[in-house]
């Protein structure tokens, strides 16, 4: 029996998305010293941000490995920067900066517009052709076809 271990290969690592939002957050890691205990709390706030949505949509490596890559496109890499650092204020007790906000705001917003799905709704069977849904091959067949959907 082969076991398979998932390796992701692209992305920036968690490390770096968890050292970035402590640096939004103004607890820089060479100002002060990050404990591992911090770290591993900041790794599972992360975890379990990327299963929720928008983020679930990224393909966020979950491993539990602060060393992994953590496989999410680069574009994206701001918003979750941002958005990580905005619950690691909240888990800490700090005010999030006014400065912080807009900043935070348009980079969570961007990923939220990339990354949505839009629902496509297909017609009900029998539903009737409009004047501007015509299919020019089908001669007096006023109602949409099941494989046109």
């Amino acid at each position: 029996m082969t076991t398979i271990i998932p390796v992701s290969e692209t992305g920036i690592s968690k490390s770096d998305i968890i050292g970035m939002a402590f640096e939004d957050c103004r607890l820089a890691g060479y100002d002060f010293d990050r404990s591992s205990e911090e770290s591993l709390s900041a790794l599972r706030l992360l975890e379990t941000m990327m299963k929720g949505w928008p983020w679930n949509g990224l393909g966020y490596f979950h491993s539990g490995n602060e060393a992994d890559l953590s496989n999410i496109p680069d574009d994206a890499t701001e918003g979750v920067v941002k958005a990580l650092a905005l619950r690691l204020m909240g888990s800490k007790g700090k005010s999030i900066p006014d400065s912080f906000r807009p900043i935070a705001a348009q980079a969570i917003n961007y990923v939220r517009g990339q990354y949505a799905t839009v629902p496509t709704i297909g017609f009900a069977p029998g539903t009737i052709r409009g004047a501007g849904a015509r299919i020019y091959q089908t001669v007096d067949d006023p109602f949409f076809r099941e494989d046109e959907q």
